[in-house]
């Protein structure tokens, strides 16, 4: 795949959620779940202009 994307994509997903919903959707909460919840929300507000 030669496909070069400038900017970053994500799904205009908006809403935070709570540490009761990544459990229910993972059906366990473990530190990682965590770790990769904040790190997607820091990227997205820091890095991603759309």
């Amino acid at each position: 795949m030669n496909r070069k994307e400038t900017t970053c994509r994500y799904t205009g997903l908006d809403k935070e959620y709570s540490i009761e919903e990544l459990a229910a959707f993972h059906g366990h909460l473990g530190p990682y779940i965590v770790l990769g919840y904040r790190i997607g929300r820091y990227v997205k507000e820091n890095f991603c202009p759309d």
